[in-house]
Order: structure tokens, then sequence, then C-alpha cells
């Protein structure tokens, strides 16, 4: 995960990572997203266009993580479903590595009342 577990912590939430790691929810996302786009990426807002991730769905919020242009563009697109912060983090001089992690990172907010 690129974003900062213990401040969603500190906030009294409980971080989660997003559904991404299967190739059944792509096909959904390529009615909206580029075909160019990494697979996890396209998974990832496949689930959550789908409604498929149970995490996606029982999440108050999405601290998503900008490591790159192809999260940049799907979280500007989850921001249209789920309540959305952006986390800006360093882009690594090597351009493949932030679209390789295992998982789009998504965070989810467990409230009280």
């Amino acid at each position: 995960m690129f974003a900062p577990t213990e401040l969603v912590r500190a906030a009294g939430a409980i971080p989660v990572s997003l559904c991404g790691k299967k190739e059944a929810p792509i096909p959904a996302a390529e009615k909206t997203l580029p075909p160019n786009l990494c697979p996890l990426i396209k998974s990832s807002y496949g689930y959550a266009v789908t409604d498929t991730c149970p995490f996606f769905g029982a999440s108050d919020f999405i601290l998503g993580e900008t490591t790159c242009d192809g999260k940049k563009k799907m979280f500007e697109l989850m921001a249209r479903i789920k309540p959305l912060h952006p986390h800006a983090v360093a882009h690594s001089s090597d351009s493949t590595s932030a679209c390789s992690s295992t998982v789009c990172v998504a965070f989810s907010c467990l409230s009280g009342g």
C-alpha cells in the first residue's frame, strides 16, 4: 500500500484494499477506461462499477494514491461513485513500479453512527 495507513487509523478509520486481482471485472471497466491501462487498474475499477467488491461497497470514502497517470484517471472516475480523497505520492523514476504493485489502494471508514 502506498497510502499512509497510520494516518487513516489515527483518523479512526479502518484501511482496506480494493479488490483488483481478477480478470473478470475488466470488460466492465473497459467500457469507460482506456484499453491501454494496466490490468490491475482496470480490474479495480471494474469491481467498483459492478459493485462486486465488498470493501468498496462498505467503505465511506476512498483515499486514492496517485502513483501513476492510470490510477489518477481511475480515481477521477471513482469519485463519481464514492467520495474520494486523492493522496499525491511522488512518482518513481521507474514508471512501471507504481502500476505493477499488488493492489490499487482504497480505504474504508467504519463509523460508529
